[in-house]
């Protein structure tokens, strides 16, 4: 089943500036090591040293963030939308 998934400006450089991919996929872990298979350096950028990836990244399915459906076991079904959001950190007051 094909599932859209939202790639935010800051993390195109690993997939060849693409925005948008259509990935076929289960639930988000099967869909998130499909990614990782096409664009390995994606996954130093979301799950480094073995890091959980929800722990710095936030994943919506459909507009509802993935820890309200399962985590990484949540299932995906044809059509939805995954939208990939990297935490920022940085900057601050002087």
């Amino acid at each position: 089943m094909s599932v859209q998934v939202r790639i935010p400006r800051v993390l195109r450089g690993h997939t060849a500036g693409k925005s948008n991919l259509d990935v076929d996929a289960e639930n988000l872990a099967d869909l998130l090591d499909r990614l990782y298979e096409q664009f390995p350096t994606l996954k130093n950028s979301l799950s480094s040293d073995g890091v959980d990836v929800l722990d710095h990244t936030n994943i919506f399915v459909n507009d509802v963030e993935v820890r309200e459906i399962g985590g990484l076991s949540a299932e995906l079904k044809s059509g939805d939308t995954v939208t990939i959001l990297p935490s920022m950190a940085g900057g601050g007051y002087p």
